[in-house]
């Protein structure tokens, strides 16, 4: 089991004025990242709890996606999730919004905590991005959990379209102007259908900045572009990682190009469960049902 590890931070000083403890009762954490040719850049992130360590990976929107599943594994898990450059509460310029940087970005601040082993927990573009910070660190990781998330390449027509429609310079500026996409994840089909008020005002607080709001097309374009990366992805899966458990979770309305039971030709003796009902962010939908058989799998599979 690995140890918290205490760090300098100011919680009063970094918490916005749009995020009371209320709504993210989590401190504020931050830590340095050098990349290769930038300046260094704070990258916000979540480590709550003690126990075996959950890593969330999510790339797009932000760690809040995460919040209530957080708020219930903590009192028996290390539950550790991250902003990537250019979402949330991280630094970060246009530029650093790509895909093939933030693997990097997720085995840094592991290893800046120390983190010895780890179940990565991956939802949407986190797939490829968890899968491939995995291969990298293959010692280092004992499971996955696949949330409506995929690790190969974008094969399928209506995948590339959308991928290419969502990351054109078209949708970057007038729907990133607009911020439609984070307006729509908010509403009780995205992440707020367990959300008052208050809630969905706190998740879409980063977006009161356009450019954050751009940024997640930015994600998708580098999704778009970053083929090689997903078929390292995929090819990982057949070996480094092959014989770790997996336990996928999608929701009922939402797997419309099939990850589900790609996830199960790759590992026939995978966990699986559908979130009755459940749409995008079946986390979101079902946060008790989602922890209940995230722990329940967890013993079974990893732990024992």
């Amino acid at each position: 089991m690995t140890t918290t590890q205490t760090l300098q931070v100011n919680d009063a000083l970094e918490r916005p004025d749009w995020l009371p403890l209320e709504r993210w009762p989590f401190a504020i954490r931050h830590y340095e990242h050098r990349a290769p040719d930038r300046e260094p850049m704070l990258i916000h992130f979540t480590d709550e709890g003690d126990g075996p360590v959950l890593v969330f990976v999510h790339a797009g929107m932000w760690s809040f996606i995460w919040r209530d599943v957080i708020a219930e594994l903590r009192s028996d898990f290390r539950c550790i999730t991250l902003d990537f450059p250019g979402a949330g509460l991280s630094q970060g310029d246009p530029v650093d919004v790509n895909l093939q940087s933030f693997p990097s970005v997720v085995n840094g601040l592991l290893d800046h905590l120390e983190v010895e082993s780890a179940t990565f927990v991956l939802h949407d573009l986190g797939g490829v991005v968890g899968v491939v910070a995995a291969a990298e660190r293959p010692e280092r990781v004992d499971g996955l959990v696949a949330t409506n998330s995929f690790a190969w390449p974008a094969d399928g027509r209506a995948l590339k379209t959308i991928l290419g429609i969502m990351g054109s310079k078209f949708a970057t500026g007038f729907l990133g102007t607009l911020r439609v996409v984070p307006r729509m994840t908010r509403s009780t089909s995205g992440v707020g259908r367990q959300y008052d008020v208050g809630d969905r005002a706190a998740f879409f607080g980063p977006y009161r900045t356009r450019t954050l709001s751009r940024n997640f097309h930015r994600a998708m374009r580098s999704a778009r572009q970053s083929t090689e990366l997903f078929r390292y992805a995929e090819a990982t899966l057949t070996a480094e990682l092959s014989h770790l458990p997996v336990f996928t979770v999608f929701g009922e309305k939402n797997d419309p190009f099939g990850f589900a039971e790609r996830w199960q030709k790759l590992f026939p003796a995978s966990s699986s469960w559908t979130v009755p009902g459940g749409n995008h962010f079946p986390m979101c939908d079902d946060p008790i049902g989602y922890v209940t058989r995230l722990r329940a799998w967890h013993r079974s599979e990893v732990a024992r």
